[in-house]
C-alpha cells in the first residue's frame, strides 16, 4: 500500500492526476530498468525495489520505453501486485514507423507490463517535420494510437522529444486543427531553456488541455547540467517543478537517488519570477551544452 506523500497535478485535461516526480526507465545505459537481464539478478533486484520504494513513496507515474532493455519487463514484474497504483506510460521506439511496427510494439508492450492496458501511450523522440507529417499518414502511429485508446488499449495518447520543438508544435497545431485529442507532451527541459530561445516555455504556455511533462532536467546520465553549472540537484528539480509541468520524469538508479530526489519533491516550495530570472541569466549557454532542451 502507498502512502501519499509527493505532490500530485492533473494531468491536463483528462481527469487523471499524477506525481510531480515520475520514475523515469531509459538514459544512457546506467539505468538498473534498462541493464536488469536475466542474467544480472542482483540489477534486477535493485530495479524492483526503487520501483517498489518510488510506490511506496507516492510516485505512481513510471514511463518506459519498448526499447529501453528489461524496463518493461521489470516494471511488468512490480505491476502484476501493485498495477491501481501505477500510471504507466510507455513509448515506441521509431516515431514514423509503419503502423504495423507500431502495433506489434504497443502488443510487445502490454504483453511485458502485464497489463491489459496503458495509461498512456506516446510517439517517441520526434526530430522533423517530415517525420511529424507522416505520423498521421494511414497506417502509421496516430491512426494506430487512435484505434488503440478507442479499443481500451490506451487511456491517453502523448508525443516526445528530447530537443525539437517545431516537430512537436507541427503535431499539436494539426491536431488543433483535425479534432485530435493529443492528451500529454514530454519534451527535454531544464534550467538551460532560455539560453537556448526558451522554446520550452514557449511551448508551456501553449495547448493549455494538453498535459506537459519533463525530462533531461540534469542533462542525462551523469547529470553533465549539474557539473556545467555547478547546481544542486534541487536547484534543477525546483526550477522545472516551478513551471506548469504535471510532471517531471527522472531515471534514478539507486535508492538514495530516488529518496533524495523525492525529499526535494515533498518540501516542494515554488521560485518566485524573480528567482526564476536569476538562475536563467546565470547560465553560459557556452558551457552548457544544448541537446539536452528544445532547439
Amino acid at each position: 500500500m502507498s502512502i501519499t506523500t509527493i505532490p500530485r497535478r492533473a494531468f491536463g485535461t483528462t481527469g487523471a492526476s499524477v506525481s510531480i516526480i515520475g520514475l523515469g526507465g531509459g538514459g544512457a545505459g546506467h539505468n538498473p530498468q534498462i541493464r536488469g537481464t536475466p542474467d544480472k539478478p542482483h540489477t534486477v533486484a535493485l530495479a524492483e525495489q526503487i520501483i517498489h520504494r518510488a510506490l511506496d513513496m507516492g510516485v505512481n507515474l513510471f514511463d518506459t520505453c519498448s526499447g529501453y532493455g528489461a524496463s518493461e519487463q521489470i516494471l511488468g514484474h512490480v505491476a502484476a501486485g501493485r498495477r491501481s497504483e501505477m500510471f504507466l506510460a510507455t513509448k515506441n521506439g521509431i516515431p514514423h514507423a509503419p503502423g504495423d511496427q507500431v502495433r506489434r510494439e504497443l502488443d510487445q508492450s502490454l504483453t511485458r507490463l502485464q497489463t491489459d492496458y496503458v495509461d498512456l501511450v506516446q510517439i517517441h523522440n520526434l526530430q522533423t517535420l517530415e517525420q511529424a507529417e507522416l505520423i498521421f499518414a494511414k497506417d502509421h502511429a496516430i491512426e494506430v494510437y487512435l484505434k488503440a485508446r478507442e479499443e481500451g488499449l490506451t487511456r491517453f495518447i502523448g508525443i516526445t522529444s528530447h530537443n525539437r520543438y517545431q516537430p512537436l508544435i507541427a503535431v499539436l497545431d494539426r491536431c488543433a486543427r483535425e479534432g485530435i485529442k493529443m492528451d500529454s507532451v514530454l519534451m527535454g527541459f531544464n534550467i538551460a531553456d532560455m539560453a537556448y530561445g526558451g522554446h520550452g516555455k514557449r511551448l508551456l504556455n501553449r495547448y493549455p488541455a494538453v498535459a506537459k511533462m519533463a525530462m533531461t532536467l540534469f542533462g542525462c546520465d551523469g547529470a553533465p547540467i549539474m557539473k556545467q553549472t555547478g547546481y544542486t540537484a534541487k536547484t534543477l528539480i525546483r526550477y522545472v517543478l516551478s513551471h506548469p509541468f504535471a510532471t517531471a520524469v527522472i531515471g534514478m538508479h539507486t535508492i538514495r537517488e530516488l529518496e533524495e530526489n523525492l525529499a526535494i519533491a515533498q518540501e516542494f516550495v515554488s521560485y518566485t519570477d524573480a528567482e526564476l530570472r536569476d538562475i536563467e541569466t546565470s547560465v553560459d549557454p557556452a558551457k552548457v551544452g544544448g541537446g539536452f532542451v528544445l532547439t
